[in-house]
Parts: structure tokens; sequence; C-alpha cells
């Protein structure tokens, strides 16, 4: 195969929604995906009659930034075998390591370098398949991208004929499971490569994913109850409960329920799926003594909830006639808590915007976490403060909720950015967690549908929903 050049210089940036920009010689051309990418810069090399080095750019890994390929006129994709490129340090002359130059570890003479440019060198070297040569310093350190759980390399003590060992010393035939960062990387360029046959260890922005879903999915003993609250309508608290439940539901399991408790008519039926049925809590009401019989059976709560079959949680609707003049009570919250508590593993309620009702102080009763939902809008804040405060005057167990809280910030518009990061300022010293959440149009109206939510936003929901898992 024909040599590799440095020019055309080709770069392809992934970005956050998966689409690629691939640049020749500063010439950009926006692609749809990886697979459109690397069909540019075959065709690029298939013009020059010879393969094209690429850069691979991930602007959402903090370490291996850069990946570098080499693309062939054929389509094939491999590793740059070249020596690598360091990054840019600020200082003239820097240059690659020649393969000339490499020298034995135990001979290398102590490193010149500063300890950021002794990192660089690390960082470009485990970048590219040619090996550097490694500095007295770090030679003994491993490489992240290569490393593996090896057995013990002490000797195993060898019986005598006369010797039975104890049997605590038995060796193990099972193998331990890998961490969340040896796995190889499926995600970015990385993953891509993987695809095509390498081993790469995934960068920290999907090892903080990996960590996310096992907070999300693990199961704890009993069933946890969470409250989401604010004392301003449009605050986002029924798009709050309905995408923590589907996080919950879609990434741990069955058992998720996700109840308007509002005290009226609430809306979390109109921004959810409907069962075929009209069925709301006051119907299941009338049959919680039976649900909490030994003969009842889950199944028969079809009858009364209304599952959501994408995001695999189930919905238990407020009451929606405007001819009722009906409202929950605090003795119909506890009836209503027991059935749910049997069934579900995971209660996530909604609320109304009163913080003086009888349902809304039982409902507190059986919460074991509050998540105060909140958009970008003044008001809005303020309402999630009053409910803190209203949580501080109600008690120990509900001072300590307000304590522990986890606030949720959804963005109103694109460029609420920098409110959202004010706002957390301001709740940060209050609570324990805050997240954001992005704008997404998705969530402007309509049925909330978690896989119409950009990729972003279907992040950020994750992460949030592992905030609240470590609560428990």
């Amino acid at each position: 195969m024909a040599q590799a050049l440095d020019r055309p210089r080709c770069v392809a940036t992934l970005n956050d929604n998966d689409t690629v920009e691939v640049s020749v010689d500063g010439v950009v051309t926006p692609l749809n995906s990886m697979d459109d990418a690397i069909a540019q810069l075959t065709e690029t090399a298939r013009i020059l009659g010879r393969p094209v080095k690429v850069v691979a750019v991930d602007p959402s890994s903090a370490n291996e930034f850069e990946t570098y390929l080499v693309v062939g006129p054929d389509g094939e994709v491999s590793t740059d075998a070249t020596p690598a490129r360091l990054p840019r340090t600020g200082r003239r002359g820097s240059r690659a390591v020649k393969p000339g130059e490499l020298v034995p570890a135990e001979s290398a003479p102590e490193s010149l370098l500063s300890e950021s440019e002794s990192s660089s060198h690390k960082k470009a070297a485990s970048s590219s398949s040619t090996i550097v040569a490694p500095t007295l310093k770090n030679a003994s350190q491993s490489r992240p991208v290569q490393a593996k759980s090896m057995p013990s390399s002490a000797p195993v003590p060898q019986p005598s004929d006369t010797t039975v060992l104890d049997i605590d010393s038995a060796p193990s035939f099972i193998a331990t499971d890998s961490s969340l960062d040896e796995a190889p990387a499926t995600h970015g360029w990385r993953g891509m490569l993987n695809r095509i046959g390498l081993h790469l260890t995934p960068g920290p922005g999907e090892v903080g994913e990996r960590e996310d879903l096992a907070a999300v999915s693990r199961h704890w003993i009993g069933s946890r109850t969470i409250a989401v609250v604010n004392q301003k309508g449009g605050a986002n608290k029924t798009p709050t409960v309905a995408l923590l439940a589907a996080q919950f539901a879609r990434h741990g399991g069955a058992g998720v329920l996700a109840w308007d408790n509002n005290e009226a008519m609430g809306s979390l039926g109109w921004r959810t799926d409907g069962a075929g049925h009209d069925s709301t809590a006051l119907d299941l009401l009338h049959h919680a003594d039976h649900f909490l019989t030994a003969e009842a059976k889950a199944a028969e709560l079809a009858a009364f909830v209304h599952h959501q079959a994408y995001d695999a949680y189930d919905v238990l609707r407020s009451d929606e006639s405007p001819s009722n003049t009906h409202e929950i009570t605090g003795v119909e919250v506890d009836a209503l808590h027991r059935v749910a508590e049997k069934y579900y593993r995971l209660v996530i309620m909604d609320s109304g915007n009163s913080t003086r009702g009888e349902n809304w102080a039982h409902m507190i009763a059986h919460a074991d976490q509050i998540i105060i939902a909140t958009t970008t809008e003044s008001d809005k804040a303020q309402g999630g403060v009053n409910a803190l405060k209203a949580l501080h005057a109600g008690g120990p167990h509900a001072r300590e909720l307000a304590r522990n809280a986890v606030v949720v910030i959804s963005e109103l518009m694109p460029s609420h950015s920098t409110k959202a990061q004010a706002i957390t300022a301001e709740y940060a010293p209050f609570v324990r967690e805050v997240a954001i959440v992005p704008f997404d149009p998705h969530l402007v109206q309509g049925r909330i549908h978690h896989r119409q939510l950009r990729p972003a936003t279907r992040r950020a929901w994750l992460h949030a929903a592992a905030l609240v898992s470590q609560g428990f």
C-alpha cells in the first residue's frame, strides 16, 4: 500500500448528536454519521491514489481528545502506524520521537521534560499504535488502553505427598467482572474503531455514563417513594416525573409507578399514553382493600394504571372529570400508597402547587426523597425555594428530606444555559445535588417519550436519575 502523507490535512470531528464534520485542508463538509465520514475520506484517498491520515476529534472526551487514523482508498481504516504526533505544547521545536531514537527503559536517561510535557508524551503514545520510548520516570506505569486484569504471578505453594493445604487457599476458576472502564468502548471514534476489530477502553465521558447507568439500574431492598414538588405551576414537575420514571424503568427494569397526586385535576395523564381505559386514582381507591389481600394479583392493576409501552413504567392518573368536585384526602393518599408500595419498587409522585393540602402533607410523610423541579424562569425557581421552606417548617422528617433534595433545572430556552448555572449556584448550598437538563423541543408540549429526546437531553436525564439514586 502506498504511504500515507501528512497532506492533505484531514480532520473528522464527532458532534454530540453523532453527526460528523470532515475537514480536508480547511474545507468542511457536515455529514450525518461516522459511516458517511469514512465514505467521504475513502473517496479523498481514492482520488489521491493513496491512504490519507485523519485526526479524529471527539470533543466530549477529556482524555485522548484526538485519535489518529489512516483511511485507505478501499475504505480500510486503521490506527496511524507512524510515530505519534505530539500535541502542541506552546514551545517551538517540539517534534515526534523517531523510531531510531527509541531506547530501552532501563537505560533511558532521566526525563528532561516538565511534568505537563511528560503527560502530553504519554497521552500521544497511547493514541498511536507506535510505542514511544518511556522515560525512566514513567517506564513502570501501565498503559491504560492495553491494561487487562491478569492473574497473580506469585508462586503457588506446591503440596508434597504428605501435605494437604487449607481449603481457603483453593483457587477460584470464576473470572472476576471487569470494571466499568475496562470493557471496550462503544461510543465515539473509539467505539467505531472497536467495531472494526480494535480493543480500546472508553474515555472518561463513556465511563461516567456507565457509572450513571449502574446507579440507575441497581435495586434496593424495599420500595422507595419520590415526591416531585414546586409551589408554582408550569415548573416542569410533570415532565420531571415522567422522565425520571422512564430512566429508572428502562434501565432498572419494571416496577416503577408515576402517580399524579394532584388534589384535583393533574396533567400527567395528558402528557403520557393511555391504556385503553379511563381509570384514575379514584377508581383504584374503590378497590384498594382488594389489592391488599393475599388473593389479589398484580396483573389486575392493568385495569387501573396506564402502562407506557416504550418507557416501561405505569401511570396512575388523577381524576380528570370537570364535573367531579372530590379532592383527594390524606387518608386516601395513605390507602393508595399501601397498594403502590406493595406492587412497585419505586413510586414517583407528581404534586399540585399547594403545600397546605392533606394530600401534600401525607405524600411528604411517605417520601424517601424530594425532587425540586424548576425551569430557568425566576418565578418557577422561587416556587421551588418556597417548597423547600415549607419542608423545613414541616417537622424533622420533612426537614431531612429538604436537606437531601435534588434540584432538577430544565432550561426553558436554548439560550438559558447561563441562567441555569446561576440558579444552580443559588440552590447548591441548601440541597444535596443540582442537575441541569438542556432545552429540548419535544418537552414543550404533547406526549412525553424518552426515545424522542435529543441525545444530550437523554444523557442529562440519566445523570439526574443517578443523582437521585445515590440518595437511597
